[in-house]
């Protein structure tokens, strides 16, 4: 077992049948939520490795579909937010632009785009396979940029 050393944020809430009032619950304790709409949450980060934490819900059932970690894109941060999930996570490899890595039922992606910028992306695992995670990944940022863009 690895003990964790690297402190960067507080984990987002993940878990299956999670509500929007169970995400608030939960996250008034560590941020300040910053802007809301019908599928999506926004929090301001708790510290300067973090700008935005955004959860985005299923439009039809309410729960929770997955989150975004916003971090600053910086080399560092970068550098940091894999030492982060390394001590937490096992990481299942790179694939299509992302560092993955998984435990449990949580799914990580790291990566990086013109949209967001360097981000986690943290959604419940439904598949073993690699490239169908990374595939999964990638639909929920193409999801997360037309959200981001609908709470602005």
């Amino acid at each position: 077992t690895v003990v964790p050393t690297v402190t960067m944020y507080q984990e987002p809430i993940m878990a299956s049948r999670i509500t929007k009032t169970s995400v608030k619950s939960y996250e008034k304790t560590f941020r300040s939520l910053v802007d809301e709409d019908a599928t999506g949450l926004l929090y301001v980060g708790e510290n300067s490795n973090v700008d935005y934490v955004m959860y985005l819900f299923n439009s039809t059932t309410g729960y929770l579909e997955s989150c975004f970690v916003i971090l600053p894109t910086t080399t560092s941060a970068k550098t940091l937010v894999n030492k982060f999930l390394e001590q937490r996570y096992i990481y299942e490899g790179y694939s299509e632009g992302y560092n993955i890595y998984s435990r449990g039922t949580v799914l990580v992606g790291v990566g990086q785009n013109d949209e967001f910028g360097l981000f986690a992306l943290y959604l419940i695992n439904t598949t073993t396979s690699n490239t169908a995670s990374a595939t999964c990944l990638h639909n929920m940022v193409q999801a997360g940029g037309k959200a981001k863009q609908a709470m602005k």
